[in-house]
Protein backbone atom coordinates (compact mmCIF):
# COMPACT_ATOMS: atom_id res chain seq x y z
CA UNK A 1 0.00 0.00 0.00
CA UNK A 2 1.13 3.59 -0.77
CA UNK A 3 1.02 6.18 2.18
CA UNK A 4 3.11 8.40 3.52
CA UNK A 5 4.61 9.52 6.75
CA UNK A 6 2.53 12.62 8.95
CA UNK A 7 4.74 14.89 10.00
CA UNK A 8 3.98 16.45 13.24
CA UNK A 9 4.34 19.84 14.91
CA UNK A 10 5.05 20.49 18.04
CA UNK A 11 3.94 23.34 20.21
CA UNK A 12 5.25 26.07 17.39
CA UNK A 13 8.37 24.08 16.58
CA UNK A 14 7.74 21.51 13.80
CA UNK A 15 10.46 19.13 13.77
CA UNK A 16 10.16 16.51 10.82
CA UNK A 17 10.40 13.04 12.54
CA UNK A 18 12.02 11.74 9.54
CA UNK A 19 11.51 12.22 5.43
CA UNK A 20 9.44 10.57 3.04
CA UNK A 21 11.17 8.34 1.47
CA UNK A 22 8.78 5.99 -1.18
CA UNK A 23 9.80 2.87 -3.06
CA UNK A 24 12.71 4.55 -5.26
CA UNK A 25 14.14 7.02 -3.05
CA UNK A 26 12.84 10.33 -5.15
CA UNK A 27 9.63 11.21 -2.47
CA UNK A 28 7.47 10.27 -5.93
CA UNK A 29 4.33 8.53 -5.61
CA UNK A 30 4.47 5.09 -7.52
CA UNK A 31 1.55 3.50 -9.47
CA UNK A 32 -0.19 1.32 -7.27
CA UNK A 33 -1.07 -1.76 -9.21
CA UNK A 34 -4.68 -3.62 -7.98
CA UNK A 35 -4.34 -6.78 -5.58
CA UNK A 36 -4.22 -10.00 -7.84
CA UNK A 37 -7.97 -10.81 -8.34
CA UNK A 38 -9.51 -7.68 -7.16
CA UNK A 39 -10.90 -5.03 -9.31
CA UNK A 40 -12.69 -3.63 -6.37
CA UNK A 41 -9.82 -1.25 -5.12
CA UNK A 42 -8.66 -0.43 -8.54
CA UNK A 43 -10.08 3.68 -9.78
CA UNK A 44 -11.63 3.24 -13.40
CA UNK A 45 -13.26 6.60 -13.26
CA UNK A 46 -10.79 9.36 -15.13
CA UNK A 47 -11.94 11.92 -12.86
CA UNK A 48 -11.07 9.90 -9.54
CA UNK A 49 -7.75 8.78 -11.21
CA UNK A 50 -6.87 12.72 -12.28
CA UNK A 51 -8.02 13.85 -8.62
CA UNK A 52 -5.68 10.97 -7.37
CA UNK A 53 -2.39 12.23 -9.66
CA UNK A 54 -3.62 15.97 -8.94
CA UNK A 55 -2.60 15.06 -4.66
CA UNK A 56 0.55 12.84 -5.62
CA UNK A 57 1.69 15.71 -7.38
CA UNK A 58 0.18 17.80 -4.51
CA UNK A 59 2.00 15.67 -1.98
CA UNK A 60 5.42 16.08 -3.57
CA UNK A 61 5.18 20.23 -3.34
CA UNK A 62 4.18 20.50 -0.26
CA UNK A 63 6.80 18.00 0.30
CA UNK A 64 9.39 19.96 -1.65
CA UNK A 65 8.21 23.17 0.19
CA UNK A 66 8.46 21.49 3.52
CA UNK A 67 11.88 20.37 2.90
CA UNK A 68 12.95 23.69 2.16
CA UNK A 69 11.38 25.58 4.93
CA UNK A 70 13.39 22.85 7.56
CA UNK A 71 16.65 23.75 6.06
CA UNK A 72 15.60 27.67 6.34
CA UNK A 73 14.96 26.53 10.43
CA UNK A 74 17.62 24.64 10.62
CA UNK A 75 20.17 27.61 9.33
CA UNK A 76 18.21 30.03 11.19
CA UNK A 77 18.73 27.96 14.46
CA UNK A 78 22.18 27.35 13.73
CA UNK A 79 23.14 31.21 13.10
CA UNK A 80 20.86 31.66 16.34
CA UNK A 81 23.57 29.21 18.00
CA UNK A 82 26.54 30.77 16.63
CA UNK A 83 25.65 34.02 18.04
CA UNK A 84 24.62 32.89 21.10
CA UNK A 85 27.99 31.33 21.26
CA UNK A 86 29.92 34.30 20.59
CA UNK A 87 27.80 36.30 22.70
CA UNK A 88 28.80 34.26 25.99
CA UNK A 89 32.76 33.91 24.85
CA UNK A 90 32.95 37.54 24.09
CA UNK A 91 31.12 38.90 27.64
CA UNK A 92 34.42 38.03 30.02
CA UNK A 93 36.27 39.74 27.35
CA UNK A 94 35.08 43.46 26.82
CA UNK A 95 36.37 45.75 28.43
CA UNK A 96 34.27 48.28 30.27
CA UNK A 97 36.43 51.22 29.31
CA UNK A 98 36.92 50.37 25.97
CA UNK A 99 34.12 51.92 24.37
CA UNK A 100 35.26 50.49 20.82
CA UNK A 101 34.97 46.77 22.64
CA UNK A 102 31.39 47.82 24.32
CA UNK A 103 30.02 49.03 21.22
CA UNK A 104 31.06 45.82 19.24
CA UNK A 105 29.43 43.65 21.95
CA UNK A 106 26.74 45.37 22.12
CA UNK A 107 26.32 44.80 17.72
CA UNK A 108 26.50 41.02 18.32
CA UNK A 109 24.30 41.07 20.96
CA UNK A 110 21.80 42.82 18.58
CA UNK A 111 23.02 40.90 15.84
CA UNK A 112 21.97 37.99 18.14
CA UNK A 113 18.45 39.30 18.91
CA UNK A 114 17.68 39.32 15.01
CA UNK A 115 18.33 36.20 14.87
CA UNK A 116 16.30 35.14 17.19
CA UNK A 117 13.41 37.16 16.07
CA UNK A 118 14.47 35.51 12.66
CA UNK A 119 13.95 32.14 14.28
CA UNK A 120 10.79 32.31 16.35
CA UNK A 121 9.10 35.12 14.19
CA UNK A 122 9.31 33.39 10.77
CA UNK A 123 11.52 30.70 10.44
CA UNK A 124 9.73 28.41 13.12
CA UNK A 125 5.95 29.58 12.07
CA UNK A 126 7.25 29.12 8.40
CA UNK A 127 8.19 25.85 8.98
CA UNK A 128 5.43 24.80 10.71
CA UNK A 129 2.75 25.82 8.64
CA UNK A 130 4.90 24.40 5.79
CA UNK A 131 4.34 20.35 8.16
CA UNK A 132 0.68 21.15 8.46
CA UNK A 133 0.20 21.88 4.37
CA UNK A 134 2.50 18.61 3.77
CA UNK A 135 0.20 16.46 6.21
CA UNK A 136 -2.78 17.85 4.94
CA UNK A 137 -1.95 16.48 1.43
CA UNK A 138 -1.19 13.17 2.75
CA UNK A 139 -4.03 13.12 4.49
CA UNK A 140 -6.19 14.06 1.40
CA UNK A 141 -3.83 11.32 -0.62
CA UNK A 142 -4.29 8.77 1.95
CA UNK A 143 -8.01 9.52 2.37
CA UNK A 144 -8.88 9.00 -1.21
CA UNK A 145 -6.29 7.31 -3.36
CA UNK A 146 -3.91 5.38 -1.20
CA UNK A 147 -4.30 1.45 -1.64
CA UNK A 148 -6.03 2.18 -5.02
CA UNK A 149 -4.65 0.84 -7.98
CA UNK A 150 -4.36 2.92 -11.33
CA UNK A 151 -3.82 0.50 -14.52
CA UNK A 152 -0.92 1.69 -16.15
CA UNK A 153 -3.39 2.44 -19.31
CA UNK A 154 -5.89 4.83 -17.55
CA UNK A 155 -2.62 6.55 -15.52
CA UNK A 156 -1.07 7.49 -18.83
CA UNK A 157 -4.52 8.31 -20.95
CA UNK A 158 -5.03 10.59 -18.16
CA UNK A 159 -1.75 12.24 -17.75
CA UNK A 160 -1.91 13.59 -21.32
CA UNK A 161 -3.94 15.81 -20.47
CA UNK A 162 -3.89 16.13 -16.88
CA UNK A 163 -4.25 19.90 -15.05
CA UNK A 164 -3.75 20.56 -11.75
CA UNK A 165 -5.54 23.39 -9.89
CA UNK A 166 -2.78 25.06 -7.53
CA UNK A 167 -2.81 24.17 -4.43
CA UNK A 168 -2.74 26.32 -1.29
CA UNK A 169 0.88 26.74 0.04
CA UNK A 170 2.71 29.80 0.14
CA UNK A 171 3.61 29.87 -3.52
CA UNK A 172 1.19 29.86 -6.61
CA UNK A 173 1.83 27.44 -9.24
CA UNK A 174 -0.43 25.14 -11.48
CA UNK A 175 1.01 21.83 -11.91
CA UNK A 176 1.03 19.71 -15.13
CA UNK A 177 2.03 16.43 -14.61
CA UNK A 178 4.05 15.07 -17.68
CA UNK A 179 3.64 11.29 -17.85
CA UNK A 180 5.65 8.92 -16.30
CA UNK A 181 7.36 5.59 -18.05
CA UNK A 182 4.88 2.81 -16.47
CA UNK A 183 7.13 -0.28 -15.00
Amino acid sequence: MVGALLMVGTGGTARAQAPVVYGDGSGSVAPVAPASGSDATTITDPQQVAACLCAESAMRNARAEMLMQHQKYDDAINRLHQLNDQVTSRRDQVDPSQPDQVQAYRNLVAESERANALVYNHATPDYDAAVHRYNDSVATYNSTCAGRGITPELRAQVQANLYCPASHSSTTTTTTISPQPSP
